[in-house]
This record gives C-alpha cells, sequence and structure tokens, in this order.
C-alpha cells in the first residue's frame, strides 16, 4: 500500500508491466504525460499507456481509516485516505500563531479565542486610572498613571516651546519684511484698496438703482391705474362684468400733495417715504363709503 516513491500510502496505486508487484502513486510515477517514462526498479523504460491500475489495491486502501496528523496533541479523529487532508486543514488541534503583537506562543486552534481575548498577557487593555491609556495586561499592575501623564505633558510643554520659537522667528522675519518696503510701495497698495473700493461701492450702487427700477417696474406693472381699464372698457362699449369705482386715486401717504403724473420714481423720495397710488374706494374700510361696484 505505499507508494516506493515518495513512500506515503498511494490514493491511487499504479503498476508498470515490467515489475507488476510493485506499486507506485500515478502522480509520482507519471510527471509529464507527453514523456516516456523509467521503470524505478528495474530502470527499463515504458510507454504511459502501460501503466496499470490495481482497483483492488485501491478499494482497500480507500477502505482504510487513518489517523489525524495532530493525534499527538488530542485529536481522535479517524478518516478515510480521501477525506482525512480536509479534515486536517480545519483540525482544532492543530497549532496557530497569537495575533497579538509580541507574543509568539503557539496556541491550538480550538483555544486561541480564549487565548488572545482572555489570557495573552500582550492583549490590549485600557488603564481605569486617570490616563485610560492602551497598555498590554502584563503591564497592567506595574503601569504608572502619574508617571505617563506627567511624561505626555513634558511632551506636550516642549511641542509648545517648539511652536512659539517656530512662531517668533516668523513673526520678526515678517517686521523686519514690512520695514523694508519702502513706502511707496505701501502707498501704492492703500491707492489700489482705495480704488478697489470705490469700485465695490460704484458696482453696488448701480445694483441698487437697478433694483429700485426693477422695483418700480413691478409696483407700476401690478398697480395698474382703474381708469385706463374704464378707458379700455368704455372704447370697447362694453362695461358688462367690470368695476366701476366711486372714490380718488389717491397717494399711500397721505400728506403726499404731488399728484400721480408728477411723482418721479427714478428719484429716491426726499422724505423717505414709499409713494404708491390706489383707488380709496377699493380699500376703504368705512362702511358709509360707496364701494366700488361689480357690473351695473
Amino acid at each position: 500500500m505505499v507508494c516506493l516513491m515518495c513512500e506515503m500510502v498511494s490514493p491511487d496505486p499504479v503498476y508498470l508491466l515490467c515489475c507488476h508487484t510493485k506499486y507506485y502513486c500515478r502522480k509520482c510515477l507519471i510527471v509529464d504525460r507527453h514523456q516516456p517514462i523509467m521503470c524505478p526498479s528495474c530502470q527499463v523504460p515504458a510507454n504511459v499507456k502501460t501503466v496499470t491500475r490495481n482497483d483492488t489495491l485501491r478499494n482497500a486502501i480507500y477502505n482504510l481509516k487513518a489517523r489525524c496528523e495532530y493525534a499527538s496533541v488530542g485529536c481522535k479523529a479517524l478518516y478515510t485516505i480521501d477525506q482525512i487532508s480536509d479534515h486536517v486543514d480545519t483540525c482544532v488541534y492543530q497549532p496557530t500563531n497569537c495575533e497579538n503583537k509580541g507574543c509568539f506562543e503557539a496556541i491550538l486552534l480550538k483555544n486561541w479565542v480564549q487565548h488572545c481575548k482572555m489570557e495573552c498577557p500582550k492583549r490590549q487593555v485600557q488603564c481605569l486610572g486617570s490616563c485610560s491609556l492602551l497598555i498590554t495586561a502584563g503591564e497592567i499592575d506595574t503601569h504608572d498613571c502619574d508617571g505617563v501623564l506627567k511624561d505626555l505633558i513634558d511632551y506636550q510643554q516642549s511641542e509648545t516651546n517648539i511652536l512659539l520659537k517656530l512662531f517668533k522667528e516668523q513673526h520678526e522675519l515678517h517686521m523686519s519684511l514690512l520695514r523694508k518696503t519702502s513706502s511707496e510701495e505701501i502707498t501704492k497698495k492703500v491707492n489700489e484698496r482705495l480704488l478697489l473700493r470705490q469700485v465695490q461701492e460704484n458696482v453696488l450702487e448701480d445694483n441698487m438703482r437697478l433694483m429700485r427700477d426693477n422695483m418700480r417696474h413691478m409696483l407700476l406693472a401690478e398697480d395698474k391705474t382703474h381708469d385706463e381699464l374704464e378707458m379700455e372698457d368704455a372704447s370697447s362699449g362694453d362695461l358688462e362684468g367690470h368695476v366701476i369705482h366711486n372714490g380718488d386715486w389717491r397717494c399711500s401717504v397721505f400728506d403726499c400733495e404731488l399728484p400721480h403724473s408728477k411723482h418721479d420714481y427714478s428719484k429716491k423720495f426726499s422724505d423717505g417715504k414709499r409713494h404708491i397710488f390706489f383707488w380709496d374706494c377699493c380699500l376703504s374700510g368705512d362702511s358709509k363709503s360707496k364701494k366700488c361696484e361689480e357690473g351695473y
């Protein structure tokens, strides 16, 4: 049952006609199907086609029960020769390295989680003291929180001193460059800023003027005069369904004395008020005043 070439139990035993009592693994004997082979026992050249399989021996081998290669550490599993390799790959008794940095202990796979998460002295744990740092479990008993905090404070202080020194150097360099700058360059920069500000103010004023014009056109478009509507209705000869107004065309600023035709909406009013004309018969809250009517 043992291959004479690899000295392992052969899963596929074959023999050559020249030495029919000696068996080999097919994969050991036939390396390349396109190349002639040599009998390992008598060194007689042979053809690949003359390689013969021993089915009786093959069946006997496949009926055997093989022990796991980790039987020495406790595995008691027995498998056939075609199943044993799959078991070995997942056997819980195979040694596995610890995942924690600094630990070189080999643990059985079935104990791996217990060791890495709960027993390994190199696993990371958080200090319950004032520093709250991550340290290894083996250092927890000798860990000095005050010393760690002092080292951290000293480190931060040294970093702060370095930053202050760099800032001071940069500030001195900047001030020296400012002192070297001529008065003409400073004046030029000031003039450029004044010019830029003037341009910005002009653009802002133009935008405000355009906004006021748009607002005026919108108000005029919304506040179309009633008398224009009446003139259109009268010219068409059909007054049915239109509004008949009984009132005056008034300004929203009641103390305004200028008529509607003399208002200039392109300029800002000196009194700072918003002047809008409307029919007082439409907006009057007086119950005694005569309201505008719908049709005749």
